[in-house]
């Protein structure tokens, strides 16, 4: 009974010595085992709030994939605001080469006229002007003729002066719009007979 004892402890002595030189030499027994892999940074080019996944831990991704959704409201905000600038700069320019046009204009007018032309243009707002004042009372004049035609009182009368005195404001304020929407002309006798007529806008 004894020799049969030692003979399976020495058979399974054996069997065990077999199997443990078997697995050291086909599986590989490491401590804290890392796999080698590569890694890769994400960044957004502008910064936010994440909003959304598109992938998860372990997902495969291609070219093109979404990984990741970014508040994007802020940019939009910065968007607007840039754009904003952008047309307050090109107003500012456009506004830079009319100025330009119009001293042009004004220096060539000069060198046709010479000192002759202060006085024209002196001339021309003195008569703007007259007219200016003699349009803002000429309705008062007829405002006793207007009540006893109509049968109105003095201060519906005077309704009729601020209306018409409104008008004329409307009107210049809009003349701008018209020279630039329209084109205005300078006659070709002002200029120089020989000349064609120049677009002030140009």
């Amino acid at each position: 009974v004894r020799a049969v004892a030692v003979a399976v402890l020495t058979a399974a002595v054996v069997a065990y010595g077999a199997f443990w030189v078997f697995d050291r030499l086909s599986h590989v027994h490491v401590v804290d085992a890392r796999i080698a892999s590569t890694m890769i940074l994400v960044s957004s080019r502008v910064p936010g709030w994440i909003t959304e996944f598109g992938v998860d831990e372990g997902d495969r991704v291609a070219i093109g994939d979404v990984l990741l959704q970014v508040d994007a409201r802020d940019a939009r905000y910065k968007l607007t605001a840039l754009e904003a600038s952008l047309g307050a700069i090109e107003a500012d320019i456009e506004r830079s080469r009319a100025r330009n046009v119009m001293v042009d204009q004004v220096r060539e007018l000069y060198a046709q006229f010479g000192p002759m032309y202060r006085w024209m243009v002196v001339l021309i707002g003195s008569v703007g002007s007259f007219a200016a004042l003699l349009t803002s009372t000429i309705v008062n004049v007829a405002i006793p003729d207007i009540m006893g035609a109509l049968g109105i009182t003095l201060d519906q009368a005077q309704w009729l002066s601020t209306a018409f005195l409104a008008s004329g404001t409307v009107t210049m304020l809009l003349t701008a719009w018209f020279i630039q929407a329209f084109d205005m002309v300078i006659p070709a006798w002002f200029m120089d007979s020989s000349r064609e007529p120049t677009p002030l806008g140009k």
